[in-house]
């Protein structure tokens, strides 16, 4: 993959090796680039519109982000710019671990994610396999900033974090592009599970309400 190009809505890293997170991506419902980098890390990033199911849940980073990770595949730390947010997705190696969020919005800084799980500073440099004490500070001096936008603070998180993936997180290079990178297709098969139980969930919630 050459020439210009957009560039991501967002980086899953994991503390695993090729094979099972190339088996991992193989059954997802979003085509996706994985390479391995540095320090043990992979790289898996969306391949744009390459979601295999439809709307409203064919945005390829969201569902990413959410897809639940085995234990092979942990830790892992995802970065997204959804909606103009920066978010980070926390998840800890330890079985049955929760994945836990962080939210950075322009003009406000660091805010609650929604609904979802907050993830504390720490956690994520622990997580992030990071042990020098001053990570903590130099983490929340980038996400307390309100000015800027959430790319330039998802790059700015992974230099605090000392973590590999900037210029994939930028666009300026491909998973593919780098030494065993590969390409991997969604899965229809899981696609035409996942579209079927949507149906079914959203037949049953129109007769359970028109009975009402």
């Amino acid at each position: 993959m050459s020439g210009a190009r957009r560039a991501p809505t967002g980086l899953l890293l994991v503390r695993a090796a090729m094979d099972p997170t190339l088996r991992w991506a193989g059954r997802g419902l979003t085509g996706v680039g994985v390479a391995p980098l540095e320090d043990g890390w992979t790289a898996v990033v969306p391949t744009p519109g390459a979601s295999a199911v439809h709307e409203p849940y064919d945005d390829a980073m969201t569902l990413l982000l959410n897809r639940p990770l085995p234990g092979r595949l942990r830790p892992a730390i995802g970065f997204a710019v959804i909606g103009g947010q920066a978010l980070v997705a926390v998840t800890p190696a330890r079985w049955r671990a929760v994945r836990r969020w962080l939210a950075w919005q322009p003009g406000a800084g660091l805010v609650r994610p929604g609904g979802l799980a907050v993830a504390r500073l720490a956690d994520l440099v622990r997580v992030a396999g990071v042990s020098d004490p001053a990570a903590v500070a130099a983490v929340a001096d980038v996400v307390h900033d309100p000015r800027g936008d959430a790319r330039t603070v998802l790059g700015d998180l992974l230099t605090a974090l000392g973590l590999p993936g900037g210029t994939l997180l930028a666009g300026t290079e491909h998973p593919i592009d780098l030494p065993e990178g590969r390409e991997v297709e969604p899965s229809a098969a899981v696609a035409s599970r996942f579209e079927r139980m949507v149906h079914e969930d959203t037949s049953w919630r129109d007769e359970m309400e028109g009975r009402r």
